[in-house]
């Protein structure tokens, strides 16, 4: 199993997804399960304050990060018969 933390690679953008893939392939030799449970979320405020910027924060680890992984560790969950 290997456990991920923002240290361990920026979701938000395709090498950083493509990055913990290749660490998570490295140290177990495979995949044959990837749960995406990266998310991030606003800083508590009324909803008419939330910026522009906000949505497009939360947005970028909840949607981008979840795809960006997928796609990365698409090679290998096929290869394993294995699901993401």
């Amino acid at each position: 199993m290997v456990a991920a933390g923002r240290a361990d690679g920026d979701l938000r953008t395709r090498a950083g997804a493509a990055s913990l893939a290749a660490k998570a392939l490295d140290e177990l030799g495979g995949l044959d399960l990837v749960v995406h449970a990266a998310g991030d979320a606003f800083a508590p405020k009324p909803i008419e304050d939330v910026t522009e910027e906000d949505w497009d924060a939360a947005l970028d680890v909840t949607a981008k990060g979840t795809f960006f992984l997928a796609q990365a560790a698409a090679p290998a969950l096929r290869e394993s018969k294995g699901v993401s």
